[in-house]
């Protein structure tokens, strides 16, 4: 989780003469939502984690989408090992949020299918 923070406030703040990107996309969200255990859990319990997780995937969508906007503006003053590591710290974050997704995708199918 901390390497993950560490990942989003790179993609962030990227570099000191990068500060239009804090100012134009801001900062995304600090910590996901806790995913609640679908064979454990009460209705009340997976809806609230349910529309955590969905509040979480479009908060992260928007700062997505915004420095997809931006990324050419800012590859123009980055070298080749720079744009390089951008992307690959900005396809991780992508890849969390599809693992939380999917995690919740996973705990919501567990709840359907429990025995009642």
């Amino acid at each position: 989780m901390k390497r993950l923070l560490i990942r989003l406030l790179f993609v962030a703040g990227l570099f000191s003469s990068q500060t239009a990107l804090a100012e134009d996309c801001g900062f995304p969200p600090a910590d996901p939502p806790p995913v609640p255990e679908g064979t454990r859990t009460d209705r009340e319990s997976m809806d609230a984690g349910v529309r955590a997780v969905r509040e979480y995937s479009i908060q992260m969508n928007a700062y997505f989408d915004c420095l997809q906007l931006r990324r050419d503006e800012w590859f123009y003053n980055m070298d080749r090992d720079q744009q390089a590591r951008w992307i690959e710290d900005f396809n991780e974050v992508v890849d969390h949020l599809t693992e939380i997704e999917t995690e919740m995708n996973e705990q919501i199918r567990a709840f359907n299918n429990r025995p009642t």
